[in-house]
């Protein structure tokens, strides 16, 4: 334990993450919070776009580390466990790492997991909005802030609006920025350069996968949960969410739907699109309404009995591919 506004984990695991698996994979965390006053800051800052070279590149200025990365890959684990170690420091406990300094923190602020209850008067989105206004006010340079993707429960570009603009506060506070983790699948942010360019003090990591061709032709996924430079490109969703058992119908559709929004088109278009059986419908419609169209208006007109109407209707929609009792009923 250190006066010092650094937090520097070497090897940490979570404390009881440990006990439910076979083999913890380990990970670092370097974080400088701010010095207090306006010497304290270099502006040697990770770039977006730093290759990952197979291990977590500490920058030593960094007060902010944002994580990327698909679901399941650790990146919650990640948070809770740099948390626990805090926490476990400040109250003379062993911590679970090879070795650790840690400055003295007077606050650890979450935004991690939404607890729901039917007492509660507020949404989810509601409380989580209510957790993240507390600890951007609360937040000293002294704080801990760990915050896992905030915004979620909105539409997509809000949410990623929410958590740039969280993330630009943090970035913008110079000396007194605090020590702060924060874990998003807003891709968008990076991909559209949405974050402040000059912001400093920021540093970019990801939870490494490997993606493998399976026997019969489908990528699968593999979870290393070690910590890396740069950021992740995608959260591999579909993959996620056929390792969970979703029906394969629902992910051959959202399939479809995720390489339409990557090739920007019109998700109208393709959702208004009609099924076989209303194609062969319309067609059969079509078929009777051109039949109609021909028929002699002045051979309608001139029926004098319904009978012999009704006749002639029948036979053009038979002529058309129908069943006449589908339009006519019992009439």
């Amino acid at each position: 334990m250190v006066e010092e506004n650094v937090i520097c984990i070497r090897n940490g695991q979570h404390p009881l993450q440990t006990l439910t698996v076979q083999a913890f994979v380990p990970n670092d965390c370097n974080l400088v919070g701010g010095s207090g006053d306006s010497s304290g800051r270099s502006s040697d800052v990770a770039s977006l776009d730093d290759a990952t070279d197979g291990s977590f590149q500490t920058n030593k200025d960094a007060s902010i580390i944002v994580l990327t990365g698909p679901n399941h890959s650790g990146k919650s684990v990640y948070l809770k466990q740099v948390a626990l170690i805090v926490y476990l420091a400040h109250v003379g406990s062993f911590v679970p790492a090879e070795d650790a300094t840690i400055g003295v923190v007077d606050k650890i602020l979450t935004r991690i997991s939404t607890r729901e209850s039917v007492t509660g008067a507020e949404s989810a989105f509601g409380h989580d909005l209510r957790q993240t206004s507390f600890l951007s006010r609360a937040a000293t340079r002294s704080s801990l802030i760990a915050v896992d993707e905030f915004g979620k429960g909105t539409r997509s570009d809000d949410g990623a609006g929410l958590m740039t603009a969280l993330i630009d506060h943090f970035s913008h506070l110079g000396p007194e920025t605090p020590r702060t983790l924060i874990a998003t699948h807003f891709h968008e942010i990076f991909e559209c350069r949405l974050l402040d360019q000059s912001a400093k003090g920021i540093q970019y990591g990801h939870m490494e996968v490997r993606m493998n061709r399976g026997i019969h032709g489908k990528d699968d996924i593999t979870y290393l949960y070690a910590l890396k430079s740069g950021r992740c490109t995608s959260s591999y969703g579909v993959l996620c969410a056929e390792l969970n058992g979703v029906a394969p119908d629902v992910l051959a559709r959202a399939n479809v739907i995720a390489l339409m929004l990557a090739q920007n088109k019109r998700l109208g278009v393709a959702c208004a699109r009609m099924s076989r059986e209303e194609e062969t419908l319309l067609e059969v419609a079509e078929k009777v309404a051109r039949r109609f169209m021909a028929t002699e208006r002045n051979v309608i007109r001139g029926f004098k009995e319904g009978a012999e109407a009704r006749k002639t209707l029948m036979d053009i929609l038979a002529a058309g591919g129908s069943t006449p009792h589908e339009y006519t009923g019992d009439r």
